[in-house]
């Protein structure tokens, strides 16, 4: 009769406008969705900053200028105003292309050459820093460059070198019979790094690193720091 037909009809039209509400709701989700993922990811590209291939070759020319400009500097022991030159390199680096500066455990390879070239650049004035830093007897500032290099470069036997010296030299010879032992791995035959891997082994024997600052009397000097850095481990910029 009628009052069924009517009230089927009813339940069959409740239904429909059920259905076209989530339809509605899953487009509008979609849509949304859609707008979300694409501000996203112009956010991440934007983060990115991947330059194109003539940024990159104008900045390894930059770089490398502003390297010889360093280099000068260190040579005729101007330490802080090398510093400062790689520091201003290092920055320029990083706000063109965030490639440059990323880990080796996250970095992929780049079709782009010139990105290996400018790792290999950032690398070398951060182990340039590590050095300055030595010199002006600053041992947390070089440990950390050097840290920074090896974070790129793993293997790198300089800076491997450096922060091994560094560590020595603040009385903790436990790293830095690692970093020694590590660097008589890569180079067998270099003297100087098993030179200093002995002296480390022989500091970490006595005890050196937890009497260090007891035996000298709180943290070292500038004086006492450059007795400690052994000569083998003068090494000059490149």
């Amino acid at each position: 009769d009628w009052p069924k037909v009517a009230k089927a009809l009813g339940r069959w039209l409740k239904l429909q406008l059920t259905l076209l509400r989530k339809v509605e709701y899953r487009r509008r989700g979609a849509q949304l969705w859609a707008l979300t993922r694409s501000f996203i990811g112009r956010r991440v590209f934007k983060s990115l900053r991947h330059a194109d291939q003539d940024q990159l070759s104008t900045l390894l020319t930059d770089v490398r200028r502003d390297c010889d400009t360093a280099k000068a500097l260190f040579q005729i022991g101007s330490f802080d105003e090398a510093v400062t030159r790689y520091a201003a390199i290092l920055e320029m680096m990083g706000k063109v292309d965030s490639r440059i500066t990323e880990p080796s455990a996250l970095s992929a390879p780049s079709p782009e050459p010139q990105i290996a070239e400018l790792r290999a650049e950032r690398v070398r004035v951060l182990v340039n820093v590590a050095l300055c830093q030595k010199k002006l007897c600053r041992l947390a500032e070089s440990g950390a460059a050097a840290t920074q290099a090896l974070a790129m470069e793993p293997d790198h036997a300089k800076a491997l070198f450096l922060r091994g010296s560094v560590y020595l030299a603040a009385g903790n010879p436990d790293p830095a019979v690692l970093d020694f032992a590590r660097v008589a791995a890569l180079d067998p035959e270099s003297a100087g790094a098993r030179a200093e891997l002995q002296k480390a082994r022989a500091a970490r024997s006595t005890k050196r690193g937890p009497d260090f600052a007891a035996r000298i009397g709180g943290n070292p000097s500038k004086e006492q720091i450059i007795d400690l850095l052994s000569e083998s481990t003068s090494y000059q910029v490149v």
